[in-house]
């Protein structure tokens, strides 16, 4: 009698104790700020050859959807050229799934917002990225122009 009873607790134990690990597969992608630098590949207007364009401290914020199926980033006052006024840049509607370390974005077109509107000129292709709870990085073009993201999560002091 005092081994069943014993046998039940052990299992009654092991469900509770179960029930509180969550695998990454059960985790939700949460919303989180990140900093970091752009790399920008241009034509020089001077030689008419490629340049790689490096912008420090870029501030971009993960945004993931409500039913976990996809993601926003957010390019925060980011200028791409001197003459460029600082654009908040939206890249909505990318597509999010579960990898063991985090999680994978990804999206074959889509049109950027900023301004209050579209921006068609500039339509992301190629975007694929990954995102934990540490680091974010991704490439796309924006338009014609190569770009890429890498930075680490922006903790407010």
């Amino acid at each position: 009698m005092k081994t069943s009873k014993i046998l039940i607790a052990i299992a009654a134990f092991s469900l509770f104790a179960c029930g509180e690990n969550k695998t990454n597969e059960e985790a939700e992608a949460q919303p989180a700020d990140y900093k970091g630098s752009v790399t920008v590949l241009m034509k020089s207007q001077e030689s008419g050859t490629d340049q790689e364009q490096v912008i420090e401290n870029v501030e971009v914020n993960f945004d993931p959807s409500e039913d976990g199926k996809t993601a926003s980033i957010i390019m925060y006052s980011i200028s791409f050229a001197p003459n460029m006024p600082p654009l908040d840049i939206t890249i909505p509607n990318l597509s999010l799934s579960h990898t063991k370390t985090g999680f994978k974005l990804s999206c074959d077109r889509v049109v950027p917002l900023a301004l209050g509107g579209e921006f068609p000129m500039y339509t992301v292709t190629e975007f694929v990225g990954s995102v934990n709870e540490e680091e974010l990085e991704f490439k796309l073009n924006f338009g014609q122009y190569p770009t890429s993201f890498s930075g680490q999560k922006n903790i407010a002091l």
